[in-house]
């Protein structure tokens, strides 16, 4: 079976942490592949949030995932403390690609996860796509 290969950035904009609930869990006692998504979402929603913006509204325009890939590595439990680090890449006119490392808050930063989402900028007023904000682009630009 062959794998997801993600070549992940060397360098990341923003770390957060995030830690395991028990609602989290799943059947097998760990945290399920739906709520690291969610986990996803949250780090994202709290990188934007330093700039003042929202999933809906980035200089009057918002956002919507277009693809995701994850690469899991290690198992991730109840009360597990997170490390989300995010980075930006890959600019283009109506999109870019955010990619996330996550790693156990532990001695031996144990990598539990690899992700990237293609993100696509979008007016939800139309339902249409379109470019991506300058001052979006401007921030990210200056890293």
């Amino acid at each position: 079976m062959s794998r997801v290969v993600l070549e992940m950035p060397s360098e990341y904009a923003f770390t957060t942490r995030l830690r395991v609930r028990v609602t989290d869990l799943n059947f097998g006692g760990h945290v399920g592949n739906d709520r690291l998504l969610g986990y996803l979402q949250e780090a994202r929603s709290r990188f934007l949030g330093t700039r003042g913006y929202t999933e809906t509204d980035i200089d009057g325009v918002g956002l919507v995932l277009a693809d995701a890939a994850l690469r899991f590595r290690a198992e991730v439990v109840r009360d597990d403390e997170l490390e989300v680090a995010i980075a930006v890449r890959d600019l283009r006119e109506h999109s870019c690609d955010f990619y996330y490392r996550v790693v156990r808050d532990d001695s031996e930063r144990t990598p539990v996860l690899d992700a990237k989402t293609g993100i696509v900028f979008l007016d939800y007023a139309t339902r249409s796509v379109v470019a991506m904000p300058d001052a979006f682009r401007d921030w990210i630009a200056r890293g």
